[in-house]
């Protein structure tokens, strides 16, 4: 499954100019009902995609799309500060629990924890920052505007890398 967000809330029947070309290949973790008709769907994130074109509508819309691979050549130095910017500062945002943080842990490159992070951000940070995450090719760039959030709000000790 793949997930791009909306341009635009208000268009019932979204075009490929009404997506974010930049979603995310997801697996479905959980299917909640919420009432008659009315179901939330709970994603883990697999894999940053671009979206390519938009095929059939029926009966759910289908995308191609290509995996984004992103350059990794960082210094281990930002991804300990990420690292340790990320375990003091997500525990207790909503919807943040054990299982994301025991990713962290497993994360193998910045940009396997900068996505982790990101994902993890949920509700805390506004969606054009999650947005602009998504789409940032960088890891690095991804890594460093994450921990320029988590001081914004005070949630780290992060220092700056620069």
């Amino acid at each position: 499954m793949i997930a791009a967000a909306q341009r635009s809330v208000d268009i019932d029947d979204p075009g490929i100019d009404d997506l974010h070309r930049i979603g995310t290949a997801a697996r479905i973790v959980e299917i909640i009902r919420l009432a008659p008709g009315n179901y939330s769907a709970v994603l883990r994130g697999l894999a940053r995609v671009r979206l390519l074109a938009l095929g059939e509508r029926d009966p759910f819309m289908q995308a191609r799309y290509e995996r984004v691979v992103t350059d990794e050549n960082h210094s281990g130095e930002l991804f300990a500060q990420l690292a340790t910017a990320a375990h003091h500062g997500l525990p207790g945002l909503r919807g943040v629990g054990k299982a994301e943080i025991e990713r962290l842990d497993r994360a193998e490159s910045l940009g396997d924890l900068a996505d982790i992070v990101s994902a993890s951000l949920g509700y805390a940070a506004e969606v054009h920052f999650r947005q602009e995450l998504l789409e940032m090719q960088k890891c690095g760039e991804r890594a460093e505007a994450i921990l320029a959030w988590f001081r914004s709000r005070d949630r780290a000790p992060v220092s700056s890398s620069g």
